[in-house]
């Protein structure tokens, strides 16, 4: 059997849904097609979280706008 998805007619529109697998286990993470939850913290602590907030003077250019 090939995982080649089938051609389609002219115009013919085919879509295809697939559901993810859900789970808890961290040795699950980098699985293609399954989504890891983790809490909060764990999350952070993987670098799920990067602060982009930036200063005022930051955000000026030299003009002053």
């Amino acid at each position: 059997m090939s995982d080649e998805i089938p051609k389609t007619q002219v115009g013919q529109i085919k879509q295809i849904e697939t559901t993810p697998y859900v789970s808890q286990d961290l040795a699950d993470f980098g699985i293609p097609g399954v989504w890891v939850e983790v809490d909060p913290e764990t999350a952070e602590q993987m670098g799920a979280f990067e602060e982009t907030a930036v200063t005022l003077a930051e955000t000026e250019d030299d003009d002053g706008n």
